[in-house]
């Protein structure tokens, strides 16, 4: 259990958030209002994911936060009231799916843990039901379409309670193809070579423009933290790399969720190793950049983070990859960087 110190806005950027046990949620100022399982009539959302290749429909009272590199695939998190879900599509390598499977039948180690069959759309799954504390948690494995799926129930009894509407969830599940993210991947020694095919990404509403490998997964911009977002992610060799573009402009009124970040980054946190910050120039910004390592126990993996935060301009450009490959990647990051042009936008 992270302690009120370390639980920092810097973890909610940065961390692998979906896992089940390890949700952790920004907040956020609009005002739906979040509803577990709401009784009668429902209104439904459905939300479709380009990076994860499916779509499924969810009750609108819950949030659903943007995907996010997991170093085994692609994970998203969804908040209800008292309700966690955590998604991960993983990638088709057989070291990620070796690690998962080794990870997710762990789980039967808990108290009053049980696994049986489950049929989901004609597919056999194995669902395991266990305790941690008070809460009940169900974890449920679709191989035929890499796709785990970890409910955490927070409140007495709300299992039997959502059940009828967590079984629609389950039935809604369509699927366009592979994860993209397996279909489009390549080798860590094409980015050590310099063998890669670039693009340019330009933002008219970000007012941002850069280059970046042409393979790379882009998922649309979106609204986060009061400011707007953009993630890109690939894998190779079963390892990750990801990056998040964040801006936020004076007229959004919400300018200090930069300046929270902000703070986070100019001190370190426990578990961060190799703490390193330095004044950092960017398309002519005086910028600070801020680079660590920190340790994700369930995943067995070790990842470096590389941030950029640019206060004149209320920019966040944040790298995060797989540590055993930083001699592959550190280039990659430098060239990106280097390729940034960065327009006043919104900010004054």
């Amino acid at each position: 259990m992270k302690t009120a110190k370390s639980m920092s806005e810097k973890d909610i950027l940065l961390s692998l958030v979906f896992l089940i046990g390890a949700l952790v949620f920004p907040s956020f100022s609009d005002n739906l209002v979040l509803e577990d399982c709401p009784s009668g009539q429902l209104t439904w959302k459905t939300y479709k994911s380009v990076g994860m290749q499916l779509s499924f429909a969810y009750p609108a009272s819950w949030r659903v936060f943007p995907e996010k590199s997991t170093g085994l695939g692609v994970g998203i998190s969804i908040k209800a009231k008292t309700l966690f879900v955590g998604i991960q599509r993983l990638n088709d390598k057989a070291e990620s799916k070796k690690t998962h499977e080794k990870l997710f039948y762990g789980q039967k180690k808990h108290e009053n843990s049980s696994e049986e069959s489950i049929v989901i759309k004609k597919d056999t799954c194995t669902e395991i039901r266990f305790m941690v504390g008070a809460e009940e948690r169900v974890s449920i494995y679709w191989p035929e379409k890499r796709l785990e799926i970890n409910f955490t129930y927070t409140s007495p009894n709300q299992m039997v309670a959502c059940s009828s509407i967590i079984n629609q969830v389950l039935s809604s599940f369509e699927f366009s193809g592979e994860a993209a993210s397996s279909a489009k991947s390549k080798s860590l020694a094409d980015y050590a070579n310099g063998s890669l095919e670039w693009k340019t990404y330009s933002s008219p509403e970000l007012f941002v423009s850069f280059s970046y490998p042409a393979f790379w997964t882009i998922d649309p911009e979106h609204s986060e933290y009061g400011g707007l977002a953009l993630r890109l992610n690939s894998i190779e060799d079963s390892s990750t790399i990801g990056l998040v573009v964040r801006r936020w402009s004076d007229t959004t009124g919400t300018a200090k969720s930069f300046h929270s970040f902000f703070a986070e980054a100019n001190r370190q946190i426990p578990g961060e190793v190799d703490y390193n910050r330095k004044d950092f120039s960017l398309s002519n910004n005086n910028c600070t950049k801020v680079s660590y390592r920190k340790t994700y126990l369930r995943q067995n993996m070790e990842e470096t983070t590389t941030s950029v935060y640019c206060p004149q301009k209320k920019l966040i450009i944040t790298f995060y990859y797989s540590s055993k490959a930083e001699s592959a990647y550190g280039s990659i990051v430098n060239k990106i960087l280097s390729s940034f042009s960065v327009d006043n936008g919104g900010v004054k």
